[in-house]
C-alpha cells in the first residue's frame, strides 16, 4: 500500500526541482545558452527531476506489489501496464529517462540546444507525471 505521506514528500521535491527548471526555461534562449552555469544548472535539476520521478514510480511499484523493473525505463512500462499512467505518457517518461541517461552516463555529447529544447517542450511532461502520482494519494 502506498504511504501517502512519503509519497507527498517525493512530489514535494520533485515540484521544487520542476521550479528551478521553470525558472531557467524563462531565460531567453539565447541568453541561456551564453550562461555555463545556468546550462550546468538546468541539466543538473534535470538529472534530479528525472530521477525523482523514477524513485516515485518505483515507490508505487514496490508499495502495490507490481512486477519488479528489469531498469529504469522499464519503470515507465510497470506503470503503464499497471494503468497508472497512459500509453503516450510512458512513452514520454522513457523519453525523459534517455535524456537522464545521456546526462549522466555521456555528459560530454549533450548538445547545449537539447537542453534548451527540453526546457521549452518537455517540462509540462515531468508535470503530468506528477499529476499522475498525485492521484493515488487522492484515491
Amino acid at each position: 500500500m502506498i504511504n501517502p505521506e512519503k509519497l507527498a514528500s517525493m512530489l514535494e521535491n520533485l515540484s521544487a526541482y520542476l521550479d528551478i527548471l521553470r525558472d531557467y526555461a524563462a531565460v531567453p534562449g539565447d541568453e541561456f545558452l551564453a550562461d555555463r552555469k545556468a546550462l550546468d544548472g538546468a541539466k543538473y535539476n534535470f538529472i534530479v527531476a528525472i530521477e525523482c520521478c523514477i524513485d516515485i514510480g518505483s515507490h508505487v511499484i514496490a508499495s502495490e506489489g507490481m512486477r519488479v523493473p528489469s531498469d529504469y525505463r522499464d519503470v515507465a512500462e510497470v506503470l503503464e501496464e499497471s494503468g497508472i499512467i497512459g500509453k503516450d505518457l510512458a512513452e514520454k517518461f522513457k523519453l525523459m529517462i534517455s535524456f537522464r541517461n545521456r546526462l549522466v552516463h555521456m555528459y560530454w555529447k549533450v548538445d547545449d540546444e537539447l537542453v534548451r529544447e527540453y526546457l521549452e517542450n518537455n517540462l509540462v511532461d515531468i508535470g503530468d507525471l506528477a499529476k499522475s502520482y498525485a492521484r493515488l494519494i487522492q484515491g
